[in-house]
C-alpha cells in the first residue's frame, strides 16, 4: 500500500466518522425537540414499583382470565405470589390439592438441581441426545429436533430432553434425588386446605439399603422414572409443585400457599433450602430458554410485555392412557439482562390439563399472564402521569395522551402473523430484542427514544400491505 493511498483511505474513514457524529448529533437535537418526547421517563421505566398497586382489582383480573381460560374444562389454574405464598386466583380449587399426579417432565428442573449438587453435571457439562432413552423396561422417545449440538443443563431443561433426564436419574440412584425433592417439602402437606393430599415421594425399592416389601413388585427402570418424572413413587398436587417451583425460583424461600387477599396478609416461610445463585441461575435459564424456543414455545409467551420463564410437562396418569398437561411459569418486569431478580418475579402460574400436553396448558396460561400485563401497565401508566409536568404545556400533554395511546401494526415474519400493539408495548417488545444485553441505564433511555421516535415517524410505513412495521 502506497502512502498516498493510506492517507486517502485514513481520510475516508475521519470522514465517515465525522458524519456520522454529525448525524447523531442531529438526531439528538431532534430528538429532544419532539413534543411526544418530553414525557418523563418514567413511562419507559423497565421494574414497576409497587406503591400505588391495587391488589384487589389485579386479582379480580387475574381469577376472571383463569375462568375464562379453563372454561368448563377439567383440571386446574393456581396463580400465586411467589414471594409470599398468597393465592391470588384458582380455578377449580379442590383439583389444586385433593388429588397427587405424576409431574412428568415438570420435575426435571429438581432432577437438575440434584446433580449439581451431586457435581454430576455444571454450566459447561454437554450430553449428545441418541434421540430416545431404552432402559430395560422403559423407553422415552425425545420430542424435540434431531441433530442438535451436545446439550449444556440449561438446553436440556429449555428442550425437555427425556434422555438427558432419564440417565441423570439413573446417575443419581435410590437417594439423591428424593433427598432434594423432601427438601421442598414434596410428600407433605401445604397446609392449603384440610382434605389435601399428601402425594408420594419415596425412594426405589431396589438397591443395597433398600428394603423390598413383601408382594411390592420392583419397578423396572425406577431411578430413570424417577429423573424424569414418569414413576408411581413421585407423584405430587398441584399446589406442592407449585409452591415448590415457586422456592426454586425465588432463591430458596418455601412459603405455606394461602388463598387470601392483599389486607394483612402475613406470609409464613416453612423452610430456607440452599440454592446457589449459580444453581439458580442454570435453572432459571433453562426455563427462559423453554418460553423462547422450547417446549413452550408455541404458547408466544415471549411476546408479551412482561419477562416470561416456565417448564411444560406432560404425564401419564394413574389410570388411563390419555396425558396430563402441566405449566408452571413466572414473570417479572422487563431486566436490562437475561437474568431474573429474585426480589422482582411477581407472579406464578400453574396449569394442570387433563388429556392434553404441556405445551398446551403453557397456552392456556398465556391469557393470564396477559391479563397481568394489562393491570400492572394501567397501574404503571397512572403512577406516570400522576407524576407528569404539570407545567407541561395543553398541547404537549395531547401529544404525550395521544404517544401512548397511539396503536401500531406489526407484522411478525417469523409467525407470518399481525398483531396490533400500543406504542408502548411496541416500545417494550422492540427493547426485549434490542437491549437485553445493555447493563447501563442511560443507553436503555436513549434505545427507547429512539424506538419510540421511529414508531412515532414510520407510522404507515407499509399500509399498503396491511401493517406498520415487520
Amino acid at each position: 500500500m502506497t502512502l498516498v493511498g493510506l492517507s486517502v483511505r485514513t481520510f475516508e474513514r475521519i470522514r465517515r466518522e465525522h458524519a456520522l457524529l454529525l448525524a447523531c448529533a442531529c438526531v439528538t437535537i431532534l430528538l429532544f425537540n419532539l413534543p411526544v418526547q418530553r414525557l418523563s421517563f418514567g413511562s419507559l421505566r423497565l421494574l414497576a414499583g409497587d406503591g400505588t398497586r391495587d391488589e384487589a382489582a389485579i386479582d379480580a383480573a387475574l381469577q376472571d382470565a383463569a375462568n375464562a381460560a379453563l372454561q368448563n374444562r377439567e383440571g386446574t389454574i393456581i396463580v400465586m405470589d411467589p414471594r409470599t405464598g398468597r393465592v391470588r386466583a384458582t380455578v377449580n380449587g379442590a383439583a389444586a390439592y385433593s388429588q397427587a399426579l405424576m409431574p412428568g417432565s415438570a420435575i426435571k428442573p429438581f432432577t437438575t438441581l440434584a446433580a449439581l449438587r451431586a457435581g454430576l453435571i455444571d454450566e459447561d457439562s454437554r450430553t449428545a441426545c441418541p434421540g430416545r432413552f431404552t432402559g430395560l423396561n422403559f423407553s422415552l422417545a425425545c420430542v424435540h429436533g434431531d441433530h442438535l449440538p451436545p446439550f449444556n443443563p440449561s438446553q436440556a431443561i429449555a428442550y425437555s430432553c427425556n434422555y438427558y433426564f432419564a440417565t441423570l436419574g439413573q446417575r443419581l440412584g435410590r437417594d439423591k434425588l428424593i433427598a432434594t425433592l423432601r427438601e421442598f417439602d414434596f410428600g407433605k402437606p401445604t397446609g392449603i386446605a384440610g382434605a389435601e393430599a399428601t402425594g408420594v415421594v419415596r425412594p426405589c425399592e431396589s438397591g443395597s439399603n433398600a428394603r423390598v416389601e413383601a408382594n411390592h413388585a420392583v419397578e423396572p427402570d425406577c431411578y430413570a422414572r424417577t429423573g424424569v418424572g414418569e414413576s408411581e413413587n413421585l407423584q405430587v398436587t398441584p399446589i406442592q409443585l407449585l409452591a415448590a417451583y415457586a422456592a426454586l425460583v425465588n432463591g430458596g424461600h418455601l412459603y405455606e400457599p394461602r388463598i387470601t387477599d392483599a389486607i394483612n396478609f402475613d406470609p409464613t416461610e416453612r423452610s430456607r433450602i440452599n440454592i446457589s445463585p449459580q444453581e439458580r441461575s442454570i435453572i432459571t435459564e433453562g426455563m427462559a430458554g423453554a418460553v423462547r424456543y422450547g417446549t413452550a414455545r408455541a404458547a408466544k409467551l415471549d411476546a408479551l410485555p412482561i419477562a416470561i420463564i416456565g417448564k411444560t410437562g406432560t404425564a401419564n396418569p394413574p389410570r388411563g392412557f390419555r396425558t396430563n398437561g402441566w405449566f408452571i411459569g413466572f414473570a417479572a418486569p422487563f431486566a436490562s439482562n437475561d437474568e431474573l431478580d429474585p426480589a422482582r418475579i411477581e407472579i406464578a402460574v400453574l396449569v394442570l390439563l387433563p388429556r392434553a400436553h404441556g405445551s398446551q396448558a403453557a397456552e392456556l396460561a398465556r391469557p393470564v399472564f396477559a391479563a397481568y400485563a394489562n393491570a400492572t401497565r394501567h397501574r404503571d401508566r397512572e403512577s406516570d402521569a400522576s407524576s407528569s409536568d404539570t407545567s407541561s404545556s395543553r398541547t404537549g400533554q395531547s401529544a404525550i395522551r395521544n404517544a401512548r395511546s397511539a396503536i401500531v401494526k406489526v407484522h411478525l415474519v417469523h409467525d407470518n402473523i399481525t398483531e396490533e400493539l400500543s406504542l408502548e408495548d411496541y416500545v417494550l417488545g422492540v427493547m426485549r430484542a434490542e437491549g437485553t444485553s445493555e447493563t447501563e441505564p442511560e443507553a436503555l433511555k436513549a434505545l427507547a427514544i429512539a424506538i419510540r421516535t421511529y414508531g412515532v415517524k414510520n407510522a404507515g410505513r407499509h399500509a399498503k400491505d396491511g401493517y406498520d412495521f415487520c
